[in-house]
């Protein structure tokens, strides 16, 4: 869905990349924070309701969307209201952890403006493990049931 014309947008781009330099899959959510600002687009006052923005990682670990950006002289809360906001990331990787943490968009970033999520700092970053999550070592490796049940396991067997 596009923004009305006039807003001030930016382009966040970035690569997702495992430490043997294979792309990660996955998805990046990107949820503004507040939910609606009120924008002034050629002089008319408008609600704006933001939505998340859902990113999938392509092939080569990228991702890229164009956003609102926060700096828009002309949006409330925003810099005329002296009213900073961020947006809320979450990155999920296939058989791995979730990652949140704040985006703090840069008060020099212009109209246009590329922002890469590598460059940029980590606010309040969080690593959430989901139910389904099991240490990235051990996915390949056979495992026998006894040997991590605790009910079944060598160590609790009546003798």
């Amino acid at each position: 869905m596009a923004l009305p014309p006039g807003l001030w947008t930016m382009r966040v781009v970035g690569q997702y990349l495992r430490p043997n330099g294979t792309p990660h899959q996955g998805y990046v959510i990107l949820t503004p924070k507040p939910v609606s600002v009120t924008a002034m687009p050629n002089g008319t006052p408008v609600t704006i309701t933001l939505q998340a923005a859902r990113l999938d990682i392509d092939s080569e670990g990228f991702i890229c969307a164009d956003l609102l950006n926060p700096n828009d002289p002309t949006i409330k809360p925003g810099p005329a209201t002296t009213g900073k906001w961020a947006y809320h990331v979450q990155e999920t990787f296939q058989r791995g952890p979730i990652i949140d943490w704040n985006l703090n968009v840069p008060d020099t970033m212009p109209d246009g403006g590329l922002l890469d999520l590598a460059m940029v700092d980590r606010d309040q970053e969080t690593v959430v493990q989901p139910t389904d999550w099991f240490p990235h070592h051990l996915i390949d490796t056979p495992v026998q049931a006894g040997r991590i049940s605790p009910r079944n396991g060598p160590m609790l067997r009546e003798i």
